[in-house]
Formats: C-alpha cells, structure tokens, sequence
C-alpha cells in the first residue's frame, strides 16, 4: 500500500499540472490531530477549481490515483453559500486506498472564508497542500470540535431512556418464538440508537463535553475504561440463542450503569421504575414455557 507521503504528492504533483486545479486541501482525519488514524484511514481531498463540471462530467482523471475497484458519486448544494454547488467522488483503489475527492468551485472557498464560523467539513481539521492563488490565507482556523458530543437535555436524555426501554420488550419475545433474525434486527437498532447515544453521553460526560468517540464508536476503546470496554464487548453474540439472552441482559445491565452515571452528571433522575418493570418482563419472558399455546 503507498504511504500517506506517497498519496498526498500524488494528489498535489496531479493538481499542480491542472490550470483550472487552484487550490488543494487535506480534511477528515488525516487533518486532525485529535483522531486515531492508520494506514487503512481515508483521505478526504478537496479540490477548489475554476471550472467544477469539467471534474464533475467527465470521471477519467481519477484514474490517475490508481485502479478504482469500487466508487460512490454524490452532490451537495450549499444552501447557506448562495446555492454552491460542489460534487464528491468517493474511490477505493485496488491497493487499498480511498480516496474522497470533493470538488469546489472558487466561489464557494471564497465565501466560507467570509464566514466567521467554518463548516463542520473544515472545523473538524484541515491543511493546505497547495494554494497557487493564496485563496486559503483568510480561512479561519480550524476548532477540531465539529463532531464532538453535545450534552443532552433532560428531555432528551428521557426520551432515549424510554425508547430504549420499550424497543427492548421486542428482543425476548423474539427469541421466545425462536425468531433470531428479527431478534438480531432489533438488538442491532437498539445497539446504534439509544444504547449508542448513551455510551456518547457518558464519554462525553467523563471529557467534559469535549470528544468525539469516532464515528458510530470507532474509538470507544480508547476513551472507555478497560473493565467498561470489556463489558461492552459482551454484548455481542453469534446465532446461539443462550448467547443472545445473554447478550440481551449484558445490553440492559450496561445501559442502566451508563444511564445511572449520565444521570448523576447532568443533574438528572433516571427512571429506576421503568428499567425495573421492564427487566421483570424479559425475565419472566425468558422463564415462559415453550409449550405455552401462541396466542400472538
């Protein structure tokens, strides 16, 4: 696989050689010094050029960063920068590198510079690889804060507690009926919605409201204790259903502890008597007789 030195020469030695290319920037991980990288990272490029739909239309020159296995197209209109419209191709390349290129209009980097506050796009981190006009020199600096966590309201962090709660009811009876794909299904909905966002709150409670655990928790063995990482580990399973039960109760078991301590830092009072009552029904669920005649 080619080194992070070899990719960036490439993207700049290519842009260096394009009369409409003026200006290439570095974002995502690779510009922030707060995020775990490795060689496996994607590098986010944007390309600022004269002439947007000149890249936009015709793809051939992505094949100059190597052999392209498998991409993604996609456009986004700035609303807030009078209506900028800019393109982005995603790329794995056959060695092992992704690239995402944005394509910016000149336009629109002038305009973002004019703002006091960057587009999270930015803020999370950035570096300049080329700038033949000097159109980068008023861009503010980046926070590296875009994606940190926010702290939840009460009302929000209730209403996890309760949704979470009430989609639990659907495991036990799943498993109860031998319904493992459905079962599946749900702990993996439960896992990525409300037991995702309380594992956020409380790393975020623990750095005072200023990390970013990665997306969809890549970084969470780094930022939770090692006793709490291993128990997390724990609520994963395979297809036999005693260990689906009890993956379900580490999930439960877990998230009360999470919901506990998030609770006690915000000033918060978690529902005790809704986690109790419905930790009562998967028990007695999971105690029902198979035999007992399905009434639904």
């Amino acid at each position: 696989m080619r080194t992070e030195t070899e990719v960036t020469k490439e993207i700049v030695e290519w842009a260096k050689e394009q009369e409409k290319v003026r200006a290439v920037l570095l974002t995502g991980s690779r510009a922030n010094p707060r995020a775990f990288t490795d060689i496996l990272s994607d590098y986010d490029v944007i390309y600022v050029v004269t002439d947007v739909l000149e890249y936009a239309d015709d793809d051939s020159w992505i094949s100059n960063f190597g052999e392209v296995i498998t991409s993604f197209k996609d456009e986004f209109i700035w609303k807030e920068h009078d209506n900028k419209k800019t393109y982005t191709r995603l790329m794995q390349y056959s060695d092992g590198v992704r690239i995402d290129f944005s394509i910016w209009p000149v336009e629109l980097l002038e305009l973002v510079s004019e703002t006091e506050i960057l587009p999270d796009s930015l803020d999370i981190g950035y570096k300049v690889l080329l700038d033949k006009d000097r159109l980068t020199e008023r861009l503010k600096s980046p926070t590296h804060r875009a994606y940190d966590i926010s702290q939840p309201t009460e009302e929000e962090f209730l209403t996890q507690v309760k949704e979470f709660w009430w989609d639990v009811t659907y495991v036990p009876k799943a498993l109860w009926r031998d319904e493992l794909y459905f079962a599946k299904y749900m702990m993996e909905h439960i896992r990525f919605g409300y037991f995702e966002k309380m594992l956020n709150w409380y790393i975020g409670a623990k750095h005072n409201w200023s990390i970013n655990p990665g997306k969809h928790g890549q970084w969470y063995e780094h930022y939770l204790e090692p006793e709490l990482y291993k128990k997390l580990e724990k609520t994963f399973s395979g297809s036999d259903f005693n260990e689906n039960w009890d993956a379900l109760f580490q999930v439960m078991k877990l998230f009360r502890y999470l919901g506990v301590e998030v609770s006690k830092s915000l000033g918060y009072t978690y529902p005790m008597h809704l986690d109790e009552r419905v930790s009562k029904y998967v028990v007695e669920i999971k105690k029902l007789n198979k035999n007992t005649t399905r009434e639904s």
